[in-house]
């Protein structure tokens, strides 16, 4: 059974994401992206958006 890794960043952080997201898969992890999926800065109404991870997403 792999080990499963799990990974969010802002979007100043993707491009870095993308890359460590890459190494890691190659040297045999599973990797569960969490976001964001590109570099366009998001607002969400009414400040920060949070989302909790429980172990079942995974």
């Amino acid at each position: 059974m792999k080990e499963t890794i799990a990974m969010a960043s802002d979007h100043a952080g993707y491009e870095y994401k993308e890359m460590l997201k890459l190494h890691l898969e190659t040297k045999g992890f599973r990797v569960k992206d969490f976001g964001t999926y590109s570099t366009e800065a998001n607002r969400f109404k009414g400040g920060r958006h949070r989302r909790r991870i429980n172990k079942i997403d995974l």
